[in-house]
């Protein structure tokens, strides 16, 4: 231990005591000369009244002695407080004096803690003995009190005893600087977490004495990477200055028996503090970060003084070869540490895990933020197995930002700027890993990755981060999402772009404490990114030179890595056997699937929610009504066949003829094709009934419809309004898919036939190769063999079909009998012209109406029940039986 030095004596002065009150004598003569007036008053006037007089000699006795005694109270108080303080002033000037002793005394050694509060106590120079500060103890001071102040003169022990410590304060200087000779070294035992923060607290105050330029180090861990000193080797537990006096060592053991002899100090360090010999102190402490913070600043004074080599001396060109030495897999407890360039002396290496978990890249366009990637992710699948890491890779660079890092089988999936809906399909599959993990920590009743099994870490890089927030801001919400959870459950970003400030939100950069920059246009960027402005004042030209950044505040220059394609492949084959991640995702849905592949469901649906790709059929009767929307060629046909072939007995109309039919079978499942088309096809009359008979089978509780349209018109917006499940294909436009049910941002002009959204999911429907079964006509049939009564508008026409069948015709009015199977043929004038005989007829014999118009139709027949549309006129007509019922005929 080094004698203090000389420090000038100070002498306080104490305050003085309370003064004590002047002791007033009791007023005899006030008291007595009432007494005796009083007496002479009364001998005198003989008047007893007289005696009352003498009553006031005591009273003014005893009112005087009152009021003196409270005039010493006060007194006594007042000099009480002006006590207190002179006694605080005493105690503030004897602080000052105190601190001004330790700050004398410790002028040789700097405290870790004034280190820490910036460079400026960097004393580089050539000093033979370094003389360091092992912490604080209590010692006597040079700084007395007065001592004519009479402590015996106080009014009261309180005071006294005040006094007495004010005394004994000034002969003790606590905190006082414990500065020892370093010059044999250093041992440090004890608790490993405070030995080893001991030793950080010396090794921060040797470097401040020694000179990059005349002493270099041996030893010391992670956190002095970024010193400007020479360095030779890494070692947690020793550190060793070696300069023109000889070598300096500090190091900590488990006990002080492992101290090596050589050793000429020892530091025992326990809960109650440390002690050195006999000598009790507290002693300096440094945490990695702090120790950390004060290297990099340090490095970064060495650079503008002349005493380290800056980035420029960096090398210009790094193989990926001089990092990684094929077949290397070096033990790394839960981390994911590896290297990624060099700087001017040794390998730089980053670890995703300690120092991030999440990291940001920046640099201008051609700094060489895509081949870091490759050389980061690269040398991770280097060190690590698929086991342990695996990738997922967003390229917004049009897909050649990752080269060939895809090979590996670490990869389990990449989403780019030109796979149409991938990327939103994967802001659906991070939500549901995040939930599967956490699911896995749950089960194995864990709560971070580093303690369960059987899950592998998953680096997320993204490049062009700030194309993909743009084109998905729903995929930047969730990528905050892995930001915040992403540490204990194993998820980690890596996430590159050109201009991180203003693109990255606050909530991913406050968990991004990994920030590597490469070269930047502006000192702004640099200092967004860095905290400093080192990347935008390189003049490197070439691409790879970057400055790695930690949470606590190192600043450290690397020339990154360059790979060539064949080391990807040496990489790979490093992992042999059939190594199969689990994926965050599937693949896309194939545009292509065959009905015979599902022979009970009509489609695979895509549920990235789930992680999962299901068979998806159609049940009428849980499920309900059904609408198919979607342009021509899209598949809503196939639709139906898919369906028909998943039904028992279905009722299809792909006609309106059929599709009248159809609606007339309650309780049945009823498929209709092109709604759309066949309400275009229905003349005034018949659209909005056939509307009313849409309406009333949609609304049935137990019939059953299938749908298709390829738009949503005015009616066909009511209809689909109770179909309970919608199918929405390919459209010709986004504002037509927007009418049908569709979001702005799902619209999707290259889906494949059969692709489109169902229950709020992607759908790829199955493709059916057998044709719809034949259409059902419930009265479609032949012209009855029995005589008939026919009328049409064009006799002539109706004439010519009747002959082909070999039938008999006959002419209105009757003249006679006609023979059996004869048709009578009119035209509406001759059935007015001959209504009593054609009355008589209909009641014996069906009508055909060929060619009637709906308003002939009922003139001549009476009836108000509309009859069946005719899809085509001139070969179909009604026939009306009779008992009234009408059916369609095929003439």
């Amino acid at each position: 231990m080094l004698p203090s030095p000389p420090v000038p004596a100070v002498r306080i002065r104490a305050p003085a005591p309370p003064t004590q009150p002047r002791r007033i004598p009791f007023p005899l003569m006030a008291t007595l000369a009432p007494v005796v007036m009083s007496l002479a008053l009364w001998a005198i006037t003989q008047s007893p009244y007289a005696l009352m007089f003498a009553a006031l000699g005591p009273g003014v006795a005893l009112a005087s002695r009152l009021d003196a005694r409270r005039a010493s109270r006060k007194l006594l108080s007042v000099e009480r407080q002006r006590f207190e303080r002179e006694l605080q002033a005493t105690l503030a000037e004897l602080d000052r004096a105190h601190a001004a002793e330790r700050a004398h005394r410790g002028e040789r050694a700097p405290s870790a803690a004034q280190l820490m509060a910036g460079p400026s106590h960097v004393r580089w120079g050539g000093v033979a003995h370094p003389r360091l500060r092992l912490g604080t103890c209590s010692g006597r001071s040079e700084v007395t009190v007065d001592a004519s102040a009479d402590v015996n003169s106080a009014v009261d022990e309180a005071t006294a005893g005040q006094l007495r410590q004010l005394h004994s304060a000034a002969l003790v200087l606590s905190d006082s600087p414990l500065i020892v000779d370093v010059g044999t070294g250093v041992g440090i035992t004890g608790p490993t977490v405070l030995a080893a923060a001991c030793a950080r607290a010396l090794v921060v105050q040797l470097l401040a004495s020694s000179s990059p330029t005349t002493y270099r180090l041996e030893g010391g861990g992670a956190w002095l990477d970024a010193v400007p000193h020479a360095r030779d080797a890494e070692n947690e537990s020793s550190f060793t200055v070696h300069g023109p006096a000889g070598p300096v060592t500090i190091m900590v053991a488990s006990e002080p028996a492992a101290i090596p002899p050589t050793i000429g100090m020892i530091v025992v360090i326990d809960a109650s503090g440390a002690l050195l010999g006999t000598q009790r102190f507290t002693p300096e402490l440094l945490s990695v970060a702090e120790a950390q913070a004060w290297v990099t600043a340090a490095a970064a004074v060495a650079v503008r003084n002349g005493l380290r080599r800056s980035a420029s001396a960096l090398p210009a060109v790094v193989s990926f070869g001089e990092l990684v030495e094929k077949g290397t897999h070096p033990p790394d407890a839960g981390g994911l540490r590896c290297p990624i360039g060099r700087d001017e002396t040794d390998v730089v290496r980053v670890d995703l895990v300690r120092d991030g978990p999440h990291a940001i890249v920046g640099g201008t366009t051609g700094s060489g933020k895509s081949e870091l990637l490759v050389t980061w992710l690269l040398s991770m699948a280097a060190a690590h197995s698929p086991d342990e890491v695996n990738f997922l890779l967003f390229d917004f660079k049009g897909g050649s930002s990752f080269g060939t890092i895809p090979q590996l089988p670490h990869c389990v999936g990449i989403v780019t700027d030109l796979d149409d809906g991938g990327a939103a399909r994967a802001v659906a599959s991070l939500a549901a890993e995040i939930r599967h993990r956490e699911r896995v920590l749950a089960a194995q009743g864990v709560r971070t990755v580093d303690e369960a099994t059987g899950i592998a870490r998953l680096v997320i890089a993204v490049d062009e981060f700030a194309a993909m927030a743009a084109e998905l801001p729903s995929l930047h919400d969730q990528l905050a999402d892995v930001a915040a959870r992403g540490r204990s459950l194993g998820m980690h970003l890596v996430l590159c772009t050109q201009r991180p400030a203003g693109v990255v939100r606050d909530a991913v950069l406050a968990n991004a404490s990994l920030r590597i920059s490469l070269r930047v246009n502006n000192r702004a960027d640099s200092m967004a990114l860095l905290g400093s402005g080192e990347a935008a004042e390189s003049q490197a030209a070439h691409a790879g030179r970057a400055w790695v950044a930690t949470a606590e505040g190192t600043v450290r220059p690397v020339q990154v890595a360059l790979v060539r394609p064949d080391e990807v492949v040496t990489v790979a084959e490093r992992w042999p056997g059939a190594w199969a991640p689990r994926r965050p995702w599937l693949d896309p849905l194939p545009p292509v699937i065959s009905s015979d592949d599902l022979p009970h469901a009509i489609g695979l649906i895509d549920l990235p929610d789930e992680q999962a790709q299901r068979p998806v059929a159609w049940h009428p009767n849980i499920d309900g009504n059904l609408i198919a929307i979607g342009a021509a060629r899209t598949g809503k046909s196939n639709l139906l066949r898919v369906i028909a072939r998943t039904l028992e007995q279905p009722v299809i109309g792909t006609g309106l003829e059929a599709a009248w039919d159809a609606l007339m079978n309650p309780g049945a499942v009823v498929l209709l094709d092109d709604v759309d088309t066949l309400l275009a096809q229905c003349t005034p009359d018949y659209q909005q009934a056939f509307i009313d008979l849409l309406t009333s089978a949609l609304r049935s509780p137990t019939t059953r419809l299938a749908l298709t349209t390829q738009r949503i018109t005015g009616p066909i917006q009511q209809l689909s309004a109770l179909c309970d499940e919608r199918v929405l294909l390919r459209m010709p436009n986004r504002q037509e898919h927007v009418i049908a049910g569709g979001s702005t941002a799902s619209f999707d002009p290259n889906l494949p036939p059969g692709a489109g959204t169902w229950r709020g999911a992607r759908v790829q429907l199955a493709l059916a190769s057998d044709p719809l079964p034949a259409q059902v006509h419930r009265a479609m049939q032949q012209i009855p063999s029995e005589t008939l009564l026919a009328v049409s508008t064009r006799p002539r026409a109706l004439a010519v079909l009747l002959e082909r069948s070999g039938r008999r015709l006959v002419a209105l009015p009757l003249t006679g009998d006609c023979a059996a199977g004869s048709v009578i043929l009119t035209d509406p004038d001759g059935w007015q012209a001959n209504w009593a005989q054609a009355a008589m007829l209909v009641k014996e014999h069906a009508v055909i109406f060929h060619e009637c118009s709906l308003t002939e139709f009922r003139q001549l027949s009476r009836q108000r029940r509309l009859p069946p549309p005719l899809a085509d006129p001139s070969t179909t007509g009604w026939l009306l039986e009779p008992e009234g019922e009408v059916r369609r005929v095929q003439l």
